[in-house]
């Protein structure tokens, strides 16, 4: 499903040299990326909600400066190929463009078993990686971490 208006269309070639459709679509808060083949359907895709740089709303450009990662996915079939790189790549690349100070997100609890990975990749591309305590009373379970790079 691509939410909002495409904007943009590339090609894109992995590590073992497949080539990848690249659909970036657009909506007012948000910016999204698939990727995939015709013959593999989407393996991976990426959400990021921006702020618009023309508001005038003093809410939104108080939260201007930091973008937000709301959604990364890359079909197992497709790990290890690059396609994470790329989508977070393309992510930062499009939040320097619109102004953006830098970009964050959550982690989530889907992602236990996989924390060292997870920690490995986003420390590859130059994110500070921090874990909560599971113990706190205040931590609900849902979240267990936070990423974050400033440009």
């Amino acid at each position: 499903m691509i939410i909002g208006d495409v904007f943009k269309r590339f090609a894109w070639r992995d590590r073992s040299g497949l080539i990848w459709n690249v659909v970036v679509s657009e909506s007012i808060t948000q910016v999204s990326w698939h990727v995939g083949s015709r013959r593999s359907g989407v393996v991976g895709k990426a959400h990021v909600q921006v702020k618009d740089l023309n508001s005038s709303d003093l809410k939104t450009l108080l939260h201007l400066p930091i973008a937000r990662l709301i959604d990364l996915q890359v079909c197992e079939r497709a790990e290890n190929r690059g396609v994470g790189s790329m989508l977070v790549e393309q992510v930062i690349e499009e939040c320097k463009r619109r102004g953006h100070r830098g970009l964050e997100g959550d982690l989530s609890r889907t992602d236990e078993g996989h924390f060292d990975k997870l920690k490995h990749f986003y420390n590859k591309l130059r994110f500070s990686v921090e874990f909560f305590d599971t113990d706190n009373p205040d931590n609900d379970g849902t979240i267990v971490g936070k990423i974050r790079i400033m440009f």
